[in-house]
C-alpha cells in the first residue's frame, strides 16, 4: 500500500516501486491459473486482477481508530505519524480521522484508467465520517467508472448499509479484513453485496488459523503474514488450511509465498 504522490518518502520510492512490480507479477500468475472456461463473473475478476493499469492510492480520508487484533501494528498509523513529523499538512493531526474535501476531485484528473486503492491511510466507513461524506466518495467512484477501485474495511456493518442501495459497479471491489477466525463474521456482510460488486476478504495479517469462511459471498481471498519490525509470527499450516478451504469452496486464493526463513509479509497485499 502506498501514499499520495506529494506524501512519498523519496528515500524508499525505488524499493517500493520494485515491490509493486513483484506483487503484480505474483497476482497475475495466481489469477491466471483459472483463466480457462470462465463464466462472465470470473472473467471480470480475472480482468481486474491482471489489469496493467497503474496502482494509485486515493485518500479522501485519513486517520482511524483501532477495532481489532489486526490494528495493533497499523502501518497507516506509523506512516501518518512519520508524515506529521515531516510537516506534511494533511497529517498535521497525526492519525486522527479527517475528511479531505479537496481530494474528492483527484480522480477526475486521471487521464487513463487506473487501479485505485481507496483510503489506504484510513477506513472509509469509520463512524467519524458522516453519511454525506462517504456518499461523496462513492459518487466519485460511480462518476469515474473507467477506474478499478478497491475498498477495504473492518467496519462491514456500515459498508453494507451505505452500499445496499447503490447500483451495480463491475469495477468496484469491496473487502473486509479477517485476520483470524474470530473475525470471520465480517465476511457475512459481503453475501448480499456480491451480486453488485466484486468481493474479497483480506487475511493480512493472518494472526491465527481460519478453518472456515462464509461459503457464499466471497470472490477472492488475499492472505499474507504480518509485516514490519514488530510483526507477529504466522504458522505455515494456517495458509495451507485457508488455501484448501478456498479451493474447495470456489474462492480464488491469492496468498503470499510463506517462507519462515525470510522477511515474509514485507509486500503489502494491495499496493
Amino acid at each position: 500500500m502506498g501514499i499520495g504522490r506529494k506524501e512519498k518518502n523519496t528515500a524508499t520510492t525505488d524499493h517500493t516501486q520494485g515491490e509493486k512490480r513483484v506483487f503484480s507479477q505474483e497476482l497475475n500468475t495466481e489469477a491466471s491459473r483459472s483463466c480457462y472456461c470462465m463464466n462472465p463473473r470470473q472473467a471480470n475478476i480475472h480482468r481486474i486482477l491482471t489489469s496493467a493499469a497503474k496502482w494509485t492510492p486515493w485518500n479522501p480520508t485519513t486517520g482511524c481508530t483501532k477495532v481489532s487484533d489486526a490494528c495493533v501494528n497499523c502501518y497507516a498509523e506509523a506512516t501518518s505519524l512519520f508524515l506529521q513529523r515531516r510537516g506534511i499538512a494533511a497529517y498535521s493531526q497525526g492519525f486522527l480521522p479527517i475528511f479531505h474535501d479537496a481530494r474528492i476531485s483527484d480522480i477526475a484528473s486521471y487521464r487513463h484508467p487506473r487501479r485505485i486503492f481507496v483510503d489506504a491511510m484510513s477506513d472509509l466507513f469509520h463512524d467519524h465520517f458522516t453519511d454525506a461524506q462517504i456518499d461523496s466518495v462513492l459518487d466519485g467512484i460511480y462518476a469515474h467508472r473507467q477506474h478499478i477501485y478497491f475498498i477495504l474495511t473492518k467496519r462491514p456493518e456500515r459498508m453494507h448499509s451505505m452500499l445496499t442501495s447503490r447500483p451495480q459497479h463491475q469495477n468496484l471491489c469491496i473487502g473486509v479484513t479477517v485476520e483470524s477466525e474470530t473475525y470471520a463474521w465480517r465476511a457475512e456482510y459481503l453475501r448480499q453485496l456480491q451480486d453488485k460488486f466484486v468481493t474479497f476478504v483480506n487475511c493480512e495479517p493472518l494472526l491465527g488459523p481460519i478453518s472456515a469462511l462464509p461459503r457464499d459471498g466471497i470472490d477472492i481471498c488475499f492472505a499474507a503474514p504480518e509485516a514490519g519490525p514488530h510483526r507477529r509470527p504466522s504458522a505455515p499450516e494456517w495458509f495451507t488450511t485457508l488455501e484448501h478451504y478456498c479451493n474447495a469452496n470456489n474462492i480464488l486464493y491469492i496468498g503470499h509465498r510463506f517462507d519462515i526463513r525470510s522477511d515474509a509479509g514485507k509486500r503489502p497485499i494491495i499496493p
